[in-house]
This record gives C-alpha cells, sequence and structure tokens, in this order.
C-alpha cells in the first residue's frame, strides 16, 4: 500500500530536522514519549515535496472513489458541511433538509443565508422519519428556488432511504443533490449498500466514523465540473494549520478498506448473523444492513437499562449512543469477533431482568411560528427552559449524540421539549441550552 503523505513525514522526521517553525513541541523526544505522533507532526514545509505528496494522495482516493474533486481536511466533517453549503449559497434561497439533518447543517444554512426546508418531518416508533422520493418532489415543486435537497445518508443509526429515487427527482428539476454522509465512507466498500458518491453533486464523508482515521479526518468531495466555489468555500472554513498525521491517516483508511473487501465480507455476515441471533432471542434490534451499526430497541425488546449498562460495564464496553430508549454500538472491520460475543452475552444477560413493554417516551414536532433565518437573526434573550413554553425559539436546541435538534428557530417550545431539554443537559449532552436557559425571539406578544 503506497502511502505518499506518510512516508514523506516519516522521512523528514528521520532526517533529525532543526525544526525552527510550527509546533512549538518540535517532535522532542520526552514529548513524542507522551504523544508518539509528534515526531511526524509538522506545519507547512515549502519546496519539500509535502504539497506533491498531497496532491498524489488526493488523486489515488479520487480514483477509488470516483469522484471528479476531492479534498482532505483535517478540520472534521462539520467543516466539510459548512464548506459544501456555502459553496452553493448563490445557488437559490432555500435547501430541502431532513428534520434530523446534524447541527451543522443549519449552522451552514444561517451563516449562508439559507432558508431551510423541513421534509421528514416526524418521529415514527421513536426514531426520525427518512425522506422519500414523494415528498421530496412535492416540496421541490412547491419552492422552485430551491437549491435542491441537502439529506442525511446514511442517518444515525444506519438506516438509509432510496438516494437513486431522489436523485431522479431532483435532477428532472435540475437541482442540487447534496449529501452529509458522515456516517457513510464505507459504503463504497460494500456490495450491497450504496454509496453517496454514486448520485451526490457534493458529499462529505467523517472517515474517523468509518475508517481506521484519526478523529476530524474527512473527505470533501463532489462530481460536478466547476468546483472554483467549493475550493474556495473550503479555503474559508478550513485551519490554516493542518494536522497532516490526521490527513496521512485518511489517505490510510481508504486505503485500507480498498483493500479489505474480503475482510468486510467476513464482517458483514458476523455483525448480520449476530443481529439475527439477537432477533431471533427477543431482541428488537432496528433494522439496518449496515454492519458498522447495531441499534437495540430497549423499550421494545422490555430490556431494563440500568441492567444492561450494568452488564455492559462489567466487561468495559462502551457505547456510542444511549438515548430516547435505543442504544447504539458501533462495531467496524478493527472490532474483533471475541468483542462482538462479549457484547452478545452482556445484551442478553440484560434481556434476563424484563421490563413490561411500556409506552415510549414521546415528543411533539414543535409548530412552526416564523422562518428560521428570521428567528435565527431576530434580537432574542435568554429566559428559563420553563418559561420559554409558547415562546419562539431562536437557536437550535437538542441532544449529543445524536447532535440533531429537537426544537428549531422559528418553532414554538412546547412542554415536551421543554422536559426534554431540561433532562439532557442535567445529564450534560444538551446543546442549544445554558444553565437552564434558552434563547427566544425577544418580541412583545410573542404569545
Amino acid at each position: 500500500m503506497k502511502l505518499h503523505l506518510l512516508e514523506f513525514l516519516k522521512k523528514y522526521s528521520h532526517t533529525k530536522p532543526i525544526r525552527l517553525h510550527m509546533p512549538s513541541h518540535k517532535g522532542n523526544k520526552g514529548f513524542n514519549k507522551l504523544f508518539p505522533i509528534a515526531s511526524i507532526d509538522i506545519t507547512e514545509i515549502e519546496d519539500s515535496g509535502l504539497y506533491s505528496s498531497i496532491e498524489k494522495a488526493e488523486k489515488d482516493l479520487k480514483d477509488i472513489l470516483g469522484a471528479k474533486f476531492i479534498k482532505i481536511i483535517s478540520s472534521g466533517a462539520s467543516v466539510g458541511v459548512l464548506s459544501m453549503v456555502y459553496s452553493v449559497k448563490d445557488s437559490g434561497n432555500s435547501i430541502l433538509i431532513n428534520r434530523s439533518a446534524h447541527k451543522s447543517v443549519y449552522n451552514a444554512l444561517k451563516l449562508s443565508g439559507i432558508e431551510p426546508i423541513i421534509c421528514a418531518n416526524g418521529i415514527t416508533d421513536g426514531l426520525p422519519d427518512l425522506p422519500t422520493a414523494e415528498e421530496t418532489a412535492k416540496m421541490l415543486d412547491a419552492n422552485k428556488n430551491a437549491i435542491g435537497v441537502l439529506y442525511t445518508y446514511p442517518d444515525y443509526y444506519g438506516r438509509t432511504f432510496d438516494i437513486r429515487a431522489i436523485y431522479n427527482e431532483v435532477k428532472k428539476r435540475n437541482k442540487l443533490l447534496l449529501i452529509d454522509g458522515a456516517h457513510g465512507g464505507h459504503y463504497a466498500f460494500i456490495d450491497n449498500l450504496v454509496y453517496a458518491g454514486e448520485y451526490a453533486d457534493i458529499w462529505v464523508d467523517s472517515l474517523h466514523k468509518t475508517a481506521s482515521t484519526l478523529n476530524q479526518g474527512a473527505l470533501v468531495l463532489a462530481n460536478i465540473d466547476k468546483t472554483e466555489s467549493l475550493s474556495d468555500a473550503i479555503d474559508i472554513f478550513n485551519t490554516t494549520s493542518p494536522n497532516y498525521p490526521i490527513i496521512a491517516s485518511c489517505e490510510y483508511g481508504i486505503k485500507e478498506l480498498a483493500k479489505s473487501k474480503k475482510q468486510m465480507k467476513v464482517f458483514c455476515e458476523i455483525v448480520n448473523g449476530l443481529k439475527e441471533e439477537l432477533t431471533n432471542l427477543g431482541v428488537c434490534v432496528v433494522e439496518t444492513i449496515d454492519p458498522y451499526k447495531i441499534t437495540i430497541d430497549l423499550v421494545k425488546s422490555g430490556i431494563n437499562e440500568k441492567s444492561l449498562l450494568t452488564e455492559l460495564d462489567k466487561k468495559k464496553i462502551y457505547f456510542e449512543l444511549l438515548g430516547g430508549g435505543f442504544i447504539t454500538f458501533m462495531p467496524s472491520i478493527k472490532t474483533k469477533k471475541c468483542e462482538l460475543i462479549a457484547l452478545k452475552k452482556s445484551i442478553l444477560e440484560g434481556l434476563k431482568v424484563k421490563e413490561e413493554i411500556k409506552e415510549r417516551e414521546t415528543f411533539s414536532i414543535p409548530k412552526k411560528r416564523v422562518g428560521y433565518l428570521k428567528s435565527a437573526l431576530s434580537e432574542s434573550e435568554e429566559v428559563l427552559i420553563s418559561d420559554a413554553i409558547g415562546r419562539v425559539s431562536a437557536e437550535n436546541a437538542g441532544e449529543f449524540p445524536p447532535c440533531y435538534p429537537l426544537i428549531v428557530c422559528g418553532e414554538v417550545v412546547n412542554k415536551e421539549i421543554a422536559e426534554r431539554l431540561m433532562c439532557a443537559e442535567r445529564q450534560g449532552k444538551a446543546f442549544g441550552v445554558k444553565n437552564g436557559k434558552i434563547k427566544v425571539r425577544k418580541i412583545k406578544n410573542e404569545r
């Protein structure tokens, strides 16, 4: 496996250079002992081969993923989303999004002056609805000046929609298809999954979620002919001090997946077998063929949450998400079979302490009173969440993970949302809430 950037960084480090440049740690032996990656953590070095090694890495990844344009970034997929949205801001005044879009999508729309048109605006069995081609077509026809759509594919739980059907509806109307593919970078290497890049005009992959890549490693990709505005947007939002070890790990992560199709096939069989076995034993597993996501519906399974957490703690098993009556685990091809067996045993032990199937904690989607941008840019004030009931939110607020808003700017805070936000803050997993307060529009007679 040829790793252009990593080879350059190692070569530089082995020359024992006098580092009179950033970063300040200088690859010092003592520091490197604490943080072993420090020896290859450098800054931009002119005329050294650094830039050409990155160009070679990006060309290789572009060929592997079948994209016309690619940029490796070390600032995370959120910067990729900001860049993607900002690059198309002159193509229309609104864009279709799914309600469960990541907070970075909403931030990008606010920054770019683009009004979100929320599709898939509901909750079914405790999980956010997925977009459909029919609804997409209807909403595009009703919003002629829309840029197109920006959907999350796959969602946080590994669920997908018919991206081909949505692509067809978007292209019938000569619009753009943008995809936040943060959780789907591995789809390009699994035969029965559809990778976003097969249809998207511009998309973002968050590689640290799905490949052997350091945190914050991501890709911005495109299949459009003109990418000047995208390059300019990346230049605006991307850090001027890139982390080259992260960038090098992105090259490795994709190339490793490309060479691991046989291993991936075995991994898929093991995980899908585990899901099937759990289902047959009475565990309600959220339906998805994505092997990187195992989500258990604790409510429908009748599993006692406290009992399950005790069993997981015994085996030092850490999960990705717990909330809304669901628990999500994120294995990868680096996960050992024995670790998945340990997970299965913990789940089955937790299942022994059965609870009666109870009604899931639900909340109604807040009613929209004013536009997203109008509310986000209006004069606001911070009030206690309990006092915000009946007021119009001036800031998105929700839980992380999965980092999508329970209430969007311009919507009216209801009692259910208020209680859920207060609970999330107590657990230290709320955004848009500070010291028990939330921003609302400061307008007389708002109620």
